[in-house]
């Protein structure tokens, strides 16, 4: 089996691209530093893969309803393409899940956990009651 490589970085580009980003939009890298590396904050930036078996496919996201069945923001979707994947940043709520999907979501740790069962199939979005789940009383 031959590998291939996806990305090449270049350490010195990133760091300029890094101090350009700070100097122009401060508040968002900070934002997203905050999500990405502070180790106890209960909420992140994270992917889920949408695997053959869910009950996510087939659905919109509007149906999902993902702010107030799972507490979740969909930042974006990446709908597989010819061996790569197509992204829709902000989509619409009449965009469809498909297998291999991948959704950017911002939320709550145990959150995201949720939605990655549902992603998995080991939870059926139909049978889903928030209080039961999402641990609201």
């Amino acid at each position: 089996m031959q590998k291939r490589i996806n990305y090449v970085v270049n350490p010195h580009f990133m760091c300029a691209l890094r101090l350009a980003s700070l100097a122009k939009r401060p508040s968002v890298v900070n934002y997203l530093d905050r999500m990405i590396y502070k180790k106890d904050n209960i909420y992140r930036v994270e992917e889920v893969k949408i695997k053959r078996n869910s009950s996510l496919i087939g659905k919109t996201l509007g149906e999902v309803d993902f702010p107030k069945r799972l507490r979740l923001i969909v930042t974006e979707i990446m709908r597989p393409v010819d061996g790569g994947y197509d992204s829709s940043f902000l989509p619409l709520s009449e965009d469809v899940i498909t297998e291999d999907m991948i959704i950017i979501v911002q939320g709550k740790v145990e959150d995201v956990e949720i939605l990655r069962d549902l992603a998995d199939g080991y939870i059926n979005i139909d049978e889903l009651k928030n209080e039961e789940k999402l641990g609201q009383k």
